[in-house]
């Protein structure tokens, strides 16, 4: 024999609204659906889009009572329309209706299923006045089906109409979107949330303050069948005490938030840079079964409103107010006071980090780990923050230096001419082009070629003259002395560049005008072709030998690395 069980009708489905009336918010959207029925303008296709739990499927249920109800449209003006007794409204509240066709396009989303819908929309009404499709998530649907759809969607049957649902319109093809009338579902404001609750809760003989509605409220962000469920889980703890009536501690623990007074502890600690008072309240917080990503979230928001706050005391008109943010006024007064700890940029770039750390933990195995990682790292930020613009104008310093030493290797080298202005060459290689012209070319040789200067091609025949050159090679000749590049390498004034001179290179020949060092690998030739360490070799070889010499790097077989190399330098062998 079986017994009787009773189903348990949750909140959310048992106060669904059944009217335009009991739609919160949303008043535009209302009256414009109202003002189409009574006079006749009902478009043929329609696109409600917002968030979840504002009300979209639920208007959609009662545009369609309206429009078959057997009791007509004159009562929409002052809520007593639809009807809700006629069998028409009877089967759309139970789901049974056969004129409307509640669709989901999440399971439903193939082009067959499209081309059925079709097939199906060719038959007319049996009982009401329209046929209308109701598709749920319509952005579900694959780009075949939505093509499918586009002609009847445009020219359908008489007396069809489809409304579209979604969440995320931006999925939704411009082509189907230009067919419809679009409607955006806003967010619920909290007031209206706070009091629909209240109702529920008073007709449920539910016990339940004020603050653990705020709660409810705040954390549900708009949504109000997420409010009814919500408050339909947290009820069973006043039915299981009958003189326990539900606070706002009994709220916050069931959702696993945080409460205001742990944000703002959270929130000193991280600006007077108490690294172990933070560690201990986040293993208190873990104790409690505080999920990492939860916290971050909370301190995301409970920063976002320092931010505001922070942003209105710098302004010279600062109207902003606890209900402009939606907040406690006790929370809002120890946010005006803990925003004085933190500069204002500042705050941007906190923001940034937590969005980084809740990153981190959605990708790890060891969510705790990072959590603790980001917020020591958001106590010790401005110690961070120094090392950082240190790091910076080091880098800044290396690269002013390369440049300039660039620029002189280029201004010395004739070779390098190509990278000046024409007019710079010029007065380079004639020293009296900006004195007055002259008149001492005749007829024979006004158009002959003039002879290359030995600033632009130097004469490799001439033998170095011995009056000219330095102490260090008038003592050995650089062809036959094997200490000439040993005294070359000596010179260099770059430490790390004398020791990969010493260490990685070798001469192979000098002719007296070229001359030619042989490198270990393309890696240390590529290395010392750089300007930073090419300019240091060139100024050692020219100290050496009394002029500067066209020096030729090729990749060459090295002797044995010698042992002058500087102290406290070494490098490895390539």
């Amino acid at each position: 024999m079986m017994s009787n069980i009773e189903t348990y009708l949750p909140l959310y489905r048992k106060y669904r609204p059944q009217s335009f009336a009991d739609v919160m918010g949303q008043a535009a959207i209302r009256q414009t659906l109202t003002n189409a029925i009574t006079q006749g303008k009902v478009a043929h296709a329609y696109l409600f889009c917002g968030p979840r739990g504002t009300g979209k499927t639920s208007t959609a249920r009662i545009f369609a009572k309206s429009l078959n109800c057997e009791n007509g449209p004159e009562g929409l003006s002052t809520g007593k329309t639809p009807c809700q007794v006629c069998a028409s409204c009877v089967g759309i509240t139970q789901g049974n209706a056969l004129d409307v066709i509640e669709f989901d396009a999440a399971s439903n989303n193939k082009v067959d299923d499209a081309r059925e819908l079709i097939e199906n929309c060719q038959f007319t009404a049996m009982a009401g006045k329209y046929k209308i499709y109701i598709i749920d998530e319509v952005h579900m649907l694959t780009s075949q089906a939505f093509n499918a759809l586009l002609k009847t969607l445009e020219e359908p049957p008489p007396n069809v109409v489809f409304i579209f649902a979604t969440t995320e319109a931006h999925k939704v093809l411009p082509t189907i979107v230009s067919r419809c009338q679009r409607f955006d579902f806003s967010r619920i404001t909290r007031q209206d949330i706070v009091r629909r609750l209240g109702d529920i809760a008073s007709q449920e003989n539910i016990r339940i303050d004020q603050e653990a509605l705020d709660t409810i409220a705040r954390h549900v962000r708009g949504g109000m069948r997420d409010a009814v469920g919500l408050l339909d889980q947290v009820a069973v703890i006043g039915r299981a005490q009958p003189d326990k009536v539900i606070n706002r501690e009994d709220v916050t623990q069931f959702i696993g938030a945080l409460e205001e007074d742990i944000l703002i502890w959270m929130g000193q600690a991280i600006a007077d840079k108490q690294a172990d008072v933070l560690l201990q309240q986040i293993g208190e917080l873990e104790k409690r079964g505080i999920e990492p990503p939860q916290l971050v979230k909370d301190l995301t928001t409970h920063y976002r409103h320092l931010f505001f706050v922070a942003s209105a005391q710098k302004s010279s008109r600062n109207d902003l107010s606890a209900s402009a943010l939606d907040l406690p006024e006790a929370y809002y007064q120890k946010l005006c006071e803990q925003a004085q700890g933190y500069r204002l940029e500042e705050l941007p770039q906190i923001l940034n980090r937590l969005s980084g750390i809740e990153r981190n933990i959605r990708h790890t195995q060891q969510p705790q780990l990072w959590l603790e990682v980001g917020l020591l790292e958001l106590a010790h930020r401005q110690d961070i923050h120094v090392v950082e613009q240190l790091a910076k104008r080091l880098e800044d310093l290396e690269k002013s230096l390369e440049n300039a030493l660039q620029l002189g290797l280029q201004a010395s080298n004739p070779a390098n001419n190509r990278m000046l202005p024409p007019k710079a060459i010029q007065r380079q290689q004639s020293p009296q082009a900006s004195g007055p012209p002259t008149d001492t070319l005749t007829s024979e040789n006004a158009n002959a070629t003039p002879k290359p200067t030995p600033a632009s091609m130097p004469d490799l025949s001439r033998q170095p003259e011995t009056e000219t050159v330095g102490p260090a090679h008038q003592e050995a000749s650089p062809l036959a002395s094997g200490d000439l590049y040993q005294q070359i390498c000596q010179q260099v004034q770059s430490p790390m560049t004398k020791t990969l001179l010493l260490q990685q290179t070798s001469m192979i020949s000098f002719d007296g005008e070229t001359l030619t060092i042989g490198c270990s690998s393309d890696q240390n030739l590529e290395n010392l072709k750089k300007p930073v360490k090419f300019i240091h070799l060139e100024k050692a070889a020219e100290q050496v030998l009394g002029k500067k010499p066209r020096i030729t790097l090729v990749l060459g077989k090295v002797e044995a690395p010698t042992s002058a190399s500087p102290e406290g330098f070494a490098l490895p062998k390539a």
